[in-house]
């Protein structure tokens, strides 16, 4: 259950109790597509540990991004569609993902993605958006025919200041602002969703027979200078990844061992010094659960950086 250590007001927790999100009759959204599959795995298992050390404030700008989200979702148009859930199969697996806005014209789509984030995200390449987008493109071919010409982020920018436009290079000249992103050919769509798809089944699969996860590339990690910047400060599941003990243990000069993916031992530190013991319990997949999952693992598409302490939202795709 998620805690009020700073004691926000009561409106605040209803606003994050009348959140409501489900994936659908679906195994895998494409937000959990594009997070390394270690990480969407480990999210997966330990959803209900994750929000019951996930405090009310960490959600606010998760809140204010969903209701600007409602807010924009309410426009109707006759050449608009608005938050439409697409389903597929790959891999002989369920695959879905919510579109913010389809632009129709003669045939052709355009889509936007709305993002409440910060000047960071949206003043440098983000490849995280432009796979999802390109995702959102494949479904609407493969199970609708339509072509999409145009995929754009909307990023509405909550730390923008107007003093800074004149002061800062390539500073954004409004608070927001249209992002367009590299429209892939649908081969290469198709190829990209059917290795993520493989990646989640595998460590999956590592998983649930005890063994070692895939392990995070140096991108995965935003590694700089030898330090994982994203597991540093901002993942989520690290107390639950073997990668990430061994690395501490590196750090503190220890002979680097084998440490499993899983929960560590209390009383050892956030970093899991040790492998744990025992069997792993059983996880909570609950739509509850997953809200909470789904809508942390949205936020890390965006603008988690050691310059910004603060996530970007734009609700659960």
């Amino acid at each position: 259950m998620i805690s009020n250590r700073h004691q926000l007001p009561a409106p605040f927790v209803a606003l994050f109790n009348r959140r409501q999100y489900s994936k659908g009759d679906s195994h895998w959204s494409v937000t959990q597509l594009i997070s390394p599959p270690k990480i969407a795995v480990l999210r997966d298992e330990h959803a209900r540990a994750i929000a019951d050390k996930t405090d009310l404030a960490d959600q606010f700008w998760s809140l204010m991004g969903s209701n600007i989200h409602k807010i924009l979702e309410g426009y109707e148009a006759a050449d608009h569609v608005v938050e439409e859930r697409i389903h597929t199969t790959v891999e002989g697996l369920r695959i879905s993902g919510q579109i913010d806005v389809q632009r129709h014209q003669n045939g052709r789509v355009g889509i936007v993605d709305y993002k409440f984030t910060s000047v960071w995200s949206a003043t440098r390449p983000k490849p995280e958006w432009e796979q999802q987008l390109n995702a959102y493109a494949y479904l609407l071919r493969k199970e609708k025919g339509l072509v999409v010409e145009s995929i754009h982020v909307c990023a509405i920018l909550r730390d923008w200041r107007a003093t800074d436009v004149t002061r800062r290079k390539e500073y954004p000249e409004a608070p927001v602002v249209m992002r367009e992103q590299r429209l892939w050919s649908f081969e290469e769509q198709e190829a990209w969703v059917t290795d993520r798809v493989r990646g989640l089944v595998a460590a999956q699969a590592a998983l649930h027979l005890g063994e070692e996860l895939p392990e995070c590339s140096d991108e995965d990690r935003w590694l700089r200078d030898g330090t994982p910047i994203r597991c540093s400060n901002f993942c989520d599941v690290r107390d639950y990844c073997g990668q990430w003990a061994r690395h501490q243990e590196t750090e503190n000069g220890k002979e680097e061992t084998e440490v499993p993916d899983g929960p560590r031992p209390k009383g050892r530190g956030a970093a899991g010094k040790q492998a744990r013991s025992g069997s792993r319990g059983k996880s909570s997949r609950s739509v509850d659960d997953s809200h909470a999952r789904e809508k942390s693992e949205r936020l890390e598409v965006g603008d988690e950086h050691p310059d910004n302490s603060k996530k970007e939202t734009g609700g659960d795709k």
